[in-house]
């Protein structure tokens, strides 16, 4: 199966989307009451361009990652900053997940975003896949290993058993630091 590597980054997980006239964000389990020094809030508010593609986009939700000053791995961001990469986008018409290439091209036309850096498009080797989760983080400005990678297909799809064919594989050597 042809599938798509991306890097994990190790952050707080985050929702956005407009709607009902005004824009949501929030962790994987909740959204957030407005307030700019929340740091889901911080943010959407730091990326206007981001809210432009939003405000277009209102059947849209995009799941990101807040990273820099978060978690223990700062990617080379100032200390007090945070950044957003984008990692999903869910149709909410549709209820389901855009198909990966066509999700970042959309951000990419709309020159507004940074996805998550993509290692590996190709068919699925188990191999080659998990050697990649060891890796040096591509994030611009890291000086530091990758969390692990997420492994998913080129085109969405449900296992009837387990949900959501998507596959995260954390980094023995970020393991044995933790």
């Amino acid at each position: 199966e042809e599938v798509v590597v991306t890097e994990k980054i190790h952050g707080a997980n985050a929702r956005f989307c407009f709607t009902e006239g005004r824009f949501w964000a929030g962790s994987k389990t909740e959204w957030k009451r407005h307030d700019p020094s929340n740091l889901w809030w911080r943010a959407l508010l730091q990326y206007p361009m981001f809210q432009e593609f939003l405000q277009e986009n209102p059947h849209l939700t995009a799941y990101g990652e807040v990273y820099g000053s978060v978690q223990n791995l700062k990617y080379g961001v100032p200390p007090g900053e945070i950044r957003l990469a984008i990692f999903d986008l869910w149709h909410v018409k549709e209820g389901r997940f855009l198909d990966f290439v066509w999700a970042r091209a959309l951000l990419r036309d709309a020159g507004c975003f940074q996805w998550v850096p993509m290692l590996y498009h190709g068919p699925f080797d188990a191999e080659y896949i998990i050697a990649l989760a060891d890796g040096k983080s591509l994030i611009i400005g890291a000086d530091h290993l990758r969390e692990g990678v997420v492994v998913r297909p080129v085109v969405e799809r449900m296992d009837d058993r387990h949900g959501r064919v998507q596959l995260k594989i954390v980094s023995n050597r970020y393991l044995e630091k933790g």
